[in-house]
């Protein structure tokens, strides 16, 4: 099996780079308030405003849970890399000393 452990890396710093992106979204999501009245002064404009600031904010929220998922994956990938860099080193130690005899 050939495994390109620079790829894992790869993928981690892109997860890495999503993860700040969707924070950032989400900061900016959750900085930005609509003034209520926005959309008039009756019951359904009240209703919609809420429904949407609701929205807002479930938004925000799952953008923040996405970063957190994102350094898991990147964690995940790096851990991989080392574990697959590890074994093909001692792969290699263990092929280089085989038959090797000492006097």
């Amino acid at each position: 099996m050939i495994v390109d452990t620079g790829l894992l890396r790869m993928g981690a710093d892109f997860s890495n780079s999503a993860g700040t992106i969707a924070q950032k979204g989400a900061a900016s999501l959750a900085a930005t308030q609509l003034q209520a009245g926005v959309f008039g002064d009756f019951a359904e404009a009240d209703d919609f405003h809420r429904q949407l600031s609701q929205a807002q904010t479930l938004y925000a929220d799952n953008m923040t849970a996405y970063r957190a998922t994102f350094e898991r994956l990147a964690k995940k990938s790096v851990t991989a890399a080392d574990a697959f860099s590890g074994e093909d080193s001692d792969s290699a130690t263990r092929i280089n000393g085989a038959g090797v005899t000492s006097d």
